[in-house]
């Protein structure tokens, strides 16, 4: 349970962190994200540490900032994923540019689908 929980945290602290300092778009409050910062510090302190989810990046976080976490191609992507969610297409591709999706078809005039 804890395991999860601090891995959840962490991820939204790098997507999160990726969005604010390097695209200039916060998707969460500074309290919302303090929050949740102060909580994940906590579960380090209660839980191990090691979890093989940026254990490194981390091991000697405080909370202060995440300013400074990784910004590699797995936090870009899941930050894409997530501004996508928020209807954020344009900041979504500057985060790390895809291919244009290709759109389906439109249904035929009349059809439910």
């Amino acid at each position: 349970m804890y395991v999860e929980l601090i891995r959840r945290r962490r991820t939204q602290m790098l997507i999160h962190s990726y969005a604010y300092y390097v695209l200039d778009t916060p998707m969460i409050s500074d309290d919302v994200w303090q929050r949740w910062a102060d909580e994940l510090v906590a579960l380090q302190g209660a839980h191990s540490r090691k979890n093989g989810h940026y254990d490194r990046a981390f091991e000697d976080w405080d909370g202060s900032t995440g300013m400074h976490l990784p910004k590699d191609e797995w936090v870009r992507a899941k930050t894409r994923q997530v501004l996508a969610l928020y209807a954020m297409p344009d900041v979504a591709m500057a985060a790390a540019p895809l291919p244009p999706l290709t759109r389906p078809a439109a249904p035929a005039q009349g059809s439910l689908f």
